[in-house]
């Protein structure tokens, strides 16, 4: 009887240990797919990837913009009037500038909020008056406006219907580790900056760099692919001797 009690109290146990493996195999399995599948995803992705991930690392925090604003002398009371100027020019324009990418393609867009982001960081680094801070304000809430859904329009379109799920969550964890980096950066920069007596614009020196390399990552990799793309065609029209 003893025996028969150790058996059944074996067997359950034996039971559960299979159930693990299988539970491990599977996992292992659906791993393997998944690499698989992420390996499949086209050069188009990675492509867009890159450009929205090397900008978000100049997206740093509107904190940086708040302190080089109380550095000029803008006072308490006046920093909120700052970001209601930048937030209403996303909510005024976000769909116009939308609208205006359906007509006339959003790389464009995309190039010319580039261009504001870099004129904002510019500003930020010379101007010492109120005007230049609100100003700066102004083209950052362009830039969002004309970028910040294009963006995400450019990744999408890249991205395979049965695999939309685990690229929107390779970009999420990329975007957001660059955000973490480039805030690191920014005010890593602005501190040495300060410590060196030229003031609060170390943020925007990165801000400045980070956006140009995007700016060149945009051309090189949309523009020039569209003009190395035609070339092709066209040389493989001259070759195919059914239009001769």
């Amino acid at each position: 009887q003893q025996q028969q009690q150790q058996q059944h109290q074996q067997a359950p146990s034996s039971a559960d240990g299979g159930a693990g493996e299988e539970s491990a195999e599977t996992l292992v399995e659906r791993l393997r797919v998944l690499s698989r599948s992420v390996k499949d995803l086209p050069i188009g992705f990675w492509q867009s990837l890159l450009i929205v991930c090397v900008l978000y690392l100049a997206r740093f925090s509107e904190s940086f913009m708040t302190i080089r604003a109380r550095s000029v002398g803008m006072g308490v009371s006046e920093l909120p009037l700052l970001l209601i100027v930048d937030q209403l020019m996303q909510s005024t324009l976000t769909y116009p500038m939308g609208a205006l990418a359906d007509i006339f393609g959003r790389k464009y867009l995309l190039l010319f909020g580039f261009s504001f982001l870099i004129a904002a960081n510019v500003i930020f680094m010379t101007s010492t008056s109120t005007i230049g801070i609100i100003s700066g304000y102004f083209l950052v809430g362009l830039h969002m406006s004309m970028t910040q859904c294009n963006l995400k329009a450019l990744v999408s379109t890249t991205i395979p219907t049965h695999m939309r799920g685990s690229a929107f969550s390779i970009v999420g964890l990329a975007t957001g580790s660059c955000l973490f980096l480039g805030n690191i950066m920014a005010g890593q920069l602005m501190d040495v900056t300060t410590a060196h007596g030229l003031g609060h614009i170390g943020a925007f020196m990165w801000g400045l760099v980070a956006t140009c390399l995007a700016t060149f990552a945009l051309i090189f990799l949309t523009f020039c692919d569209e003009t190395l793309l035609k070339s092709k065609d066209e040389t493989n029209l001259k070759a195919d001797p059914a239009n001769t």
